[in-house]
């Protein structure tokens, strides 16, 4: 569905991960939908082992 990959935040100077949709997926609606749910459940989770989504 997806690639993920570790990078630094230049920004922030610091570890993160960024997860990019393949493009074949990005083009349909119900990936996207998915995605986005995805993201908003993840978003409200608080754990020391999980990444916080920006």
């Amino acid at each position: 569905m997806a690639e993920v990959y570790l990078v630094q935040d230049t920004w922030l100077d610091r570890l993160t991960v960024l997860k990019v949709l393949k493009s074949l997926l990005v083009d349909g609606a119900d990936h996207r939908i998915r995605f986005q749910r995805e993201t908003q459940a993840i978003a409200h989770l608080l754990h020391p082992h999980i990444i916080k989504i920006l």
